[in-house]
């Protein structure tokens, strides 16, 4: 069975389903704030919402910073920016019970990708089956038996 495939869609459907949910969305906000719609059992959309939202600006925040904190961006020239790499350029990192030395690191890697029906247990195990095309070569046998056993 297929676990990963890429999700393409033409431009013009992915316009119309950006739209309508752009639509409901200010739809709902609208009947929420006139008080057309009133939640009961402790439900808060906007609460929730501005959760998400300063959530999404962390996390966005942290990937600005990147740059500050040694890591430099790679460039795949794929046609678009469906992968978007990270990579350390500190040499060692130290623990504090132990030291590991790990050359390089992929901190962030996003991808278009679509992951339908997919359990967590099966998403890990095509990832430790298919770990020699994503993982660094120059991780020490340490590092990797660690990472093996997480």
């Amino acid at each position: 069975p297929e676990v990963l495939r890429p999700l393409y869609e033409s431009s013009k459907v992915l316009a119309q389903r950006t739209t309508i949910a752009a639509l409901r969305y200010i739809r709902q906000i609208a009947q929420e704030t006139s008080g057309e719609v009133v939640y009961g059992l402790g439900r808060q959309p906007a609460v929730l919402r501005t959760f998400s939202q300063r959530l999404s600006r962390g996390f966005n925040d942290a990937i600005n910073g990147f740059n500050d904190d040694g890591w430099s961006l790679l460039n795949c020239d794929d046609g678009g920016d469906d992968v978007i790499v990270a990579v350390s350029s500190a040499k060692n990192v130290t623990g504090a019970s132990n030291n590991i030395s790990m050359i390089g690191g992929v901190l962030c890697a996003k991808a278009s990708m679509l992951l339908q029906n997919v359990p967590a247990a099966v998403l890990v195990r095509f990832l430790r089956e298919h770990r020699s095309e994503w993982a660094d070569f120059n991780v020490d046998a340490y590092s990797a038996a660690s990472l093996k056993n997480s």
